[in-house]
């Protein structure tokens, strides 16, 4: 059947990688097609599909985890995978031109897959998109890069040097700055201030010490196959991030995770008190980055137009709207100095409703970059215009 079918040809086609796969991808690639031979039921109904031979279901599955996109709801919620074979031809960058969205959500109506520009693209310039988070650090990336699809990147992200990357900041140790600074491997030393431009002989990290092993396991819960995985306890991980923040920004790479997850636990608890304080963190965590000449932010966690920035201020933005948030406490207040442009205090009556109108203005900005504008900013933009009375 599948050998008969003009559709199949594209996906008979992509890289499987099959050869140059890590020992544990190509073990679970292994696991897999076992358990899908399992479930289809004998070789006769393996070669009905076409697929003759044991090694040519496992290079099938090969192609399937080289190849597949994350299958998501119009809020980015991971729903599953799919393949698209022309998508599949897309080369990766850690600093993309494009993604890959579902922008609608039409009851009833499969979502349609969209690429999607965020900035500008060049005649003659390659589309690209990230096959990773780009909110990971470097090695990170690198590390994930090499293993699921085998290379090593050469963006301009990961050729960079001497910059200071807000995936790597921490807070100056000088008293009363409220700039930060990074480690640089290569030359061993720290960058200078963003604020104070001294050049620090020491920061102190310990706090960072014990996070690295609590972020495995708040990834390993949330993103693994494994359903008896569950998050650490919100105590937990609030109690880290309390003492991360005194040192990190909300962009670091050990900071960001957490965040994400204290963010995820409260509005499951429907705490919107911590919900608004973790969703603020992470709405200043991803607009982090340093200033250009004209005060514009350069090197932004994740860039301008990406969709999860556009999810993010419209979450914060129905989070002020709850009745029971009050306000945010000085946690939050104290590493607003991140942002380009501070959001307002919540000291006055009506400053909720104003930084609420605010997230919804540039959440439909960003939605309607990072969704389309043909789709006009897709489900996303549809629910802000909404808020907004449109």
């Amino acid at each position: 059947m599948r050998h008969a079918s003009d559709w199949w040809r594209p996906i008979a086609a992509m890289q499987s990688n099959r050869q140059k796969m890590s020992a544990s991808v190509r073990d679970e690639a292994a696991t897999l097609a076992y358990r899908l031979a399992r479930y289809i039921g004998s070789e006769q109904d393996l070669r009905a599909l076409g697929l003759p031979s044991a090694d040519a279901l496992m290079e099938l599955v090969c192609q399937h985890e080289t190849n597949a996109f994350t299958l998501a709801d119009a809020h980015l919620n991971p729903l599953g995978v799919c393949i698209e074979p022309t998508f599949a031809l897309i080369n990766h960058s850690c600093d993309p031109n494009a993604v890959i969205v579902f922008p609608d959500r039409v009851r009833g109506m499969p979502s349609k897959m969209h690429l999607v520009a965020i900035r500008a693209i060049s005649a003659g310039e390659e589309v690209r998109i990230s096959y990773v988070d780009v909110a990971s650090c470097q090695a990170e990336r690198q590390a994930t890069l090499l293993e699921r699809y085998c290379f090593a990147c050469e963006c301009r992200l990961c050729k960079r040097m001497g910059w200071r990357d807000p995936r790597m900041a921490l807070w100056c140790p000088q008293p009363k700055c409220t700039g930060w600074v990074v480690f640089q491997n290569a030359a061993s030393s720290w960058t200078a201030c963003t604020q104070c431009e001294q050049v620090p002989n020491y920061v102190d990290t310990r706090a960072l010490d014990a996070a690295p092993a609590l972020v495995r396991h708040v990834q390993q819960a949330m993103y693994a196959q494994d359903e008896s995985a569950t998050l650490p306890s919100s105590s937990i991980i609030c109690d880290t991030l309390r003492q991360l923040c005194t040192q990190a920004l909300p962009s670091h790479y050990s900071v960001w995770p957490l965040l994400y997850a204290a963010h995820t636990l409260a509005i499951e608890a429907h705490a919107w008190h911590d919900a608004v304080q973790w969703t603020m963190l992470l709405c200043v965590g991803m607009q982090a980055g340093e200033r250009t000449s004209q005060n514009e932010i350069s090197t932004a966690l994740y860039p301008a137009g990406h969709p999860q920035r556009a999810v993010l201020l419209a979450t914060l933005a129905r989070l002020l709207c709850q009745d029971a948030v009050l306000g945010l406490d000085s946690l939050v207040r104290s590493v607003t100095r991140a942002l380009a442009w501070p959001p307002i205090h919540l000291d006055a009556p009506d400053a909720r409703g104003r930084l609420a109108q605010a997230a919804l203005v540039q959440a439909l900005q960003e939605a309607m970059v990072a969704f389309g504008k043909e789709t006009g900013g897709g489900a996303i933009g549809a629910e802000i215009r909404e808020s907004l009375g449109e």
